[in-house]
């Protein structure tokens, strides 16, 4: 039971981090498409 939902732990935290590298990608790109404009 435990290693079931330490699992599902892992998996939201492995998402959530995901996102935020996304988010962070996604605004590098933005920025950097507008400082060479």
């Amino acid at each position: 039971m435990s290693y079931r939902s330490g699992t599902t732990a892992t998996m939201r935290r492995i998402q959530m981090y995901s996102e935020l590298m996304f988010d962070t990608v996604t605004n590098a790109t933005i920025i950097i498409t507008i400082g060479h404009q």
